[in-house]
């Protein structure tokens, strides 16, 4: 505790950024964690492991902890791999900190190769070489494709079930103030580099690709089902639905073919979205094409490819489309469309993602801007 005391005065004068979000967040030692962890909330510190680094390196994982924090890395894992993810964004964060001038522990994961990739970029690339797929990248990857994983430094703790989106919300709020006040005092200390600005500027106002946003809305829209069939065995004297999911069903997507979207670009969204529909491995994935009217339908069944033709061409009413999904009784639906449109009166029995292409007001579902 006291050279942790000690290095959090020294980063205060060396570092005003990463030592005004130490100091305003809470941290813990203990032996539950094998090196050091966040759970967004709070820092937990191994007391073995952090005796064993030298000062610099001290200076280095408290840094190191609290950006796991800044950069929202455990509220952005979604449905990946827990231990890749945690590797992705160990890569992204080191980079960055030893940009700043901090000592990386020795055993850390840091590759230049990974320079100005997000961890969302690097997890992909690590995915593919696990799964075979190529990629490029020189993380240290096991003889059976799987990373090697040297004493994990930053593992964002899992948590134990499904998150809360409205904790989760406050959660996101208070880390986004916490990051606004250290740059505050970085500026006013004249130790704001310019990597850093940008880096604040993502992190406050992010600029997020549709398709992360979609691929967000479509895992938690059809995560596994509640089944009452089975007993939920951490509640042994109460019945309460266990998670759990045969098979899930069909997804569809409906191509608006009467706006001001080319054919180009429809295929272009309906081949994205088709790729992130298999991703929770629906039974099929179904396309209807429409514009004052349903024009036409295909059919994918999993592990087809998507292969989207557009038909149409007249007028707009996606409430005939929306229509006709519902006997389907889809899990999840995805309207890509201009918005101008008529809109049903009222929330469609299925979960609805609008992806518009227009700033017009989607009075139904959840809009995604594209």
């Amino acid at each position: 505790m006291d050279r942790m005391q000690k290095a959090r005065a020294k980063m205060l004068i060396k570092h005003p950024f990463f030592a005004t979000l130490l100091v305003s967040t809470p941290w813990e030692m203990t032996e539950n964690v094998p090196t050091a962890a966040t759970d967004m909330e709070k820092l937990y510190f191994n007391p073995n492991f952090m005796e064993s680094l030298t000062d610099d390196e001290i200076l280095f994982v408290l840094a190191h902890e609290v950006m796991h924090m800044a950069l929202e890395h455990g509220l952005r894992k979604q449905a990946r791999n827990h231990m890749l993810w945690n590797i992705a964004c160990d890569y992204a964060l080191n980079l960055v900190l030893e940009d700043s001038g901090f000592t990386i522990w020795k055993e850390a994961l840091c590759d230049k190769i990974y320079k100005d990739l997000s961890a969302d970029q690097i997890y992909d690339k690590l995915y593919q070489q696990a799964s075979g797929k190529g990629g490029c990248g020189t993380g240290k990857m096991g003889g059976q494709g799987q990373p090697h994983h040297s004493p994990m430094l930053g593992d964002i703790k899992e948590p134990e079930g499904p998150g809360d989106p409205a904790h989760e919300a406050k959660v996101k709020r208070g880390i986004q103030q916490k990051v606004a006040a250290a740059a505050n005092v970085a500026r006013m200390a004249g130790k704001l580099s310019g990597s850093l600005e940008r880096l604040v500027g993502e992190i406050l106002d992010p600029k997020v690709p549709w398709s992360v946003v979609l691929r967000d809305y479509m895992t938690r829209v059809t995560k596994d089902d509640e089944q009452w069939s089975r007993r939920n065995r951490r509640f042994l004297n109460v019945y309460l639905p266990a998670r759990h999911s045969e098979k899930m069903g069909e997804i569809v997507l409906i191509g608006d073919t009467s706006g001001s979207i080319s054919n180009e670009e429809i295929c272009k969204y309906m081949t994205e979205a088709g790729a992130i529909a298999e991703d929770v491995h629906p039974e099929r994935i179904r396309i209807i094409w429409a514009d004052a009217e349903v024009k036409g339908e295909q059919v994918f069944e999993d592990g087809q490819p998507i292969d989207p033709k557009p038909v149409g061409g007249g007028g707009t009413d996606m409430r005939k489309p929306l229509q006709k999904a519902e006997e389907y009784q889809p899990e999840c639906v995805v309207l890509f469309t201009d918005g101008y449109t008529p809109w049903p009166e009222v929330e469609p029995d299925f979960p609805l993602i609008v992806c518009c292409t227009t700033d017009t007001n989607v009075p139904v579902g959840m809009d995604i801007r594209i």
